[in-house]
């Protein structure tokens, strides 16, 4: 099972709030496989306050008190897509002030870590375990903001410098 190991320290005065380990957690991920894919490791941030988003529309998500919340998707051969990503994450990020932000990719993932990374929160990238040959475009690109950067394959961790692998998800 996937546990979000090495992450417990608190990045200071805005999180006194966090009391014994309990963490607050952004899950990101574009819809289809990414969104089920982060589903698969929700369990793993039980007792933690997560904040769910994606651009999947889901009537509930598996732990937490908040309201999951729903944002555009975007690639990039839809730049306007992209934009109404950064304007909405960038509010959830700066109002949440999540400790860790974990996604599954795409680029709702993508955007979500690199905001993540410029407010001080650590980062989690998981790439979709359809990404079998290689890394993915949005995990390349994530890799200098994400704290652990993730592959499902070990032939394709092999392939990069600091890509792990602990194990698939599905």
């Amino acid at each position: 099972m996937f546990r979000p190991g090495g992450l417990s320290e608190s990045r200071g005065s805005g999180h006194k709030g966090l009391k014994m380990g309990r963490r607050k957690i952004l899950l990101v991920s574009s819809g289809g496989g990414h969104w089920v894919e982060l589903l698969r490791i929700s369990a793993a941030f039980e007792g933690h306050d997560t904040q769910y988003v994606s651009s999947q529309g889901v009537e509930s998500v598996p732990n937490g008190q908040r309201k999951h919340i729903i944002i555009p998707d975007g690639s990039r051969t839809n730049i306007l897509g992209i934009f109404k990503i950064i304007i909405c994450l960038w509010k959830v990020e700066t109002e949440f002030l999540p400790d860790v932000v974990v996604t599954t990719g795409a680029a709702p993932g993508l955007i979500g870590v690199v905001i993540g990374w410029l407010i001080g929160a650590k980062t989690i990238w998981l790439d979709s375990i359809a990404s079998s040959e290689h890394a993915s475009l949005s995990g390349r690109l994530a890799q200098p903001c994400a704290t652990l950067w993730l592959t499902q394959w070990e032939d394709v961790a092999r392939q990069h410098r600091g890509l792990k692998c602990f194990g698939k998800v599905v």
